[in-house]
Protein backbone atom coordinates (compact mmCIF):
# COMPACT_ATOMS: atom_id res chain seq x y z
CA UNK A 1 0.00 0.00 0.00
CA UNK A 2 1.30 3.47 -0.95
CA UNK A 3 2.43 5.70 1.94
CA UNK A 4 2.39 9.49 1.68
CA UNK A 5 4.27 12.44 3.11
CA UNK A 6 2.20 15.61 3.63
CA UNK A 7 3.26 19.27 3.42
CA UNK A 8 1.27 22.33 4.55
CA UNK A 9 2.32 25.86 3.61
CA UNK A 10 0.66 29.01 5.00
CA UNK A 11 1.24 32.15 2.91
CA UNK A 12 0.57 35.71 4.10
CA UNK A 13 -0.98 37.13 0.93
CA UNK A 14 -0.73 40.76 2.12
CA UNK A 15 3.05 40.57 2.42
CA UNK A 16 3.52 37.65 -0.03
CA UNK A 17 5.70 35.73 2.45
CA UNK A 18 5.56 32.18 3.80
CA UNK A 19 4.38 32.23 7.43
CA UNK A 20 4.48 28.56 8.35
CA UNK A 21 5.55 25.19 6.88
CA UNK A 22 4.85 21.75 8.32
CA UNK A 23 5.75 18.28 7.03
CA UNK A 24 3.71 15.42 8.50
CA UNK A 25 2.49 17.81 11.25
CA UNK A 26 6.07 18.74 12.26
CA UNK A 27 6.80 22.45 11.98
CA UNK A 28 9.87 23.01 9.80
CA UNK A 29 9.53 26.78 9.37
CA UNK A 30 7.86 29.55 11.37
CA UNK A 31 7.96 33.17 10.19
CA UNK A 32 7.96 34.38 13.82
CA UNK A 33 11.30 32.62 14.34
CA UNK A 34 12.87 34.14 11.23
CA UNK A 35 14.22 37.67 11.03
CA UNK A 36 13.47 38.11 7.33
CA UNK A 37 11.73 36.18 4.59
CA UNK A 38 11.77 37.25 0.97
CA UNK A 39 8.60 37.75 -1.03
CA UNK A 40 7.38 34.53 -2.59
CA UNK A 41 6.10 34.05 -6.14
CA UNK A 42 3.60 31.21 -5.83
CA UNK A 43 4.14 29.89 -9.36
CA UNK A 44 7.88 29.58 -8.68
CA UNK A 45 7.26 27.93 -5.30
CA UNK A 46 4.79 25.44 -6.81
CA UNK A 47 7.17 24.63 -9.67
CA UNK A 48 10.01 23.95 -7.20
CA UNK A 49 7.79 21.74 -5.05
CA UNK A 50 6.58 19.87 -8.15
CA UNK A 51 10.16 19.18 -9.19
CA UNK A 52 10.68 17.67 -5.71
CA UNK A 53 7.72 15.32 -6.22
CA UNK A 54 5.08 17.29 -4.28
CA UNK A 55 1.53 17.33 -5.69
CA UNK A 56 -0.94 20.09 -4.72
CA UNK A 57 -4.06 18.43 -3.30
CA UNK A 58 -5.95 21.31 -1.65
CA UNK A 59 -5.86 25.02 -0.96
CA UNK A 60 -8.07 27.49 0.85
CA UNK A 61 -7.95 30.80 2.68
CA UNK A 62 -9.01 34.42 2.49
CA UNK A 63 -7.80 37.69 1.02
CA UNK A 64 -4.99 37.97 3.55
CA UNK A 65 -3.77 34.35 3.80
CA UNK A 66 -3.80 31.03 1.94
CA UNK A 67 -3.12 27.48 3.10
CA UNK A 68 -1.83 24.94 0.58
CA UNK A 69 -1.65 21.17 1.11
CA UNK A 70 0.69 18.90 -0.85
CA UNK A 71 1.50 15.19 -0.81
CA UNK A 72 4.21 12.97 -2.27
CA UNK A 73 4.90 9.26 -2.09
CA UNK A 74 7.24 8.02 0.61
CA UNK A 75 9.90 5.86 -0.93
Amino acid sequence: MQKWEYLRIVVNMDERVVDDVTVNDVKVFDQDQQSKTKEVELSDLFAKLGSEGWELVNGWGSQSWEVFYFKRPVE
